[in-house]
């Protein structure tokens, strides 16, 4: 709403003569700015929905399942069990911040038991990606082979 009415509002201002006290591309919203526009709200209901499953599923694990507790997992991108079983398998550094709220037995149950849920999905997408840009390199290849036949044909025909 903020950007709908910002042409109107430094308008005003102008007209009154008194400088606006924001940039032009300056925040709109909080943090967010024109460049980096505030989420949409389909993408936070999707994040809300992917959390309540996310709450569902440790709550059936016996894992703390309290917005308190999950609340770091969402500030930090983990917002299902796919993510959670990613940053587990990478053993990346944010993970430990994003469980901050867990205890020690519990981000290691959580951790395991995400990474036992999505193993083999994860290896699938790993491989399926890295057969993807070989396929892509052999495609490359392919067409330069092809280029240098038709070009050794050309040159050998003159």
């Amino acid at each position: 709403a903020s950007r709908a009415w910002e042409p109107f509002a430094r308008r005003a201002l102008k007209r009154l003569g008194i400088p606006s006290p924001v940039p032009e591309r300056g925040p709109t919203v909080g943090h967010h700015t024109a460049a980096s526009p505030a989420p949409s709200s389909s993408s936070i209901r999707s994040i809300i929905r992917d959390m309540k499953l996310l709450a569902r599923w440790m709550s059936q694990r016996g894992l703390p399942h309290d917005r308190l507790s999950l609340t770091p997992l969402a500030v930090h991108g983990v917002t299902n069990i796919r993510r959670l079983a990613e940053l587990t398998m990478t053993k990346d550094p944010i993970l430990d911040s994003a469980l901050a709220r867990f205890s020690r037995e519990d981000q290691r149950r959580a951790k395991e038991l995400a990474v036992e849920q999505e193993r083999e999905g994860i290896w699938r997408d790993q491989a399926r990606a890295k057969l993807q840009k070989l396929e892509g390199v052999q495609k490359t290849t392919k067409k330069k082979s092809f280029k240098s036949r038709l070009k050794r044909l050309f040159v050998s025909a003159s």
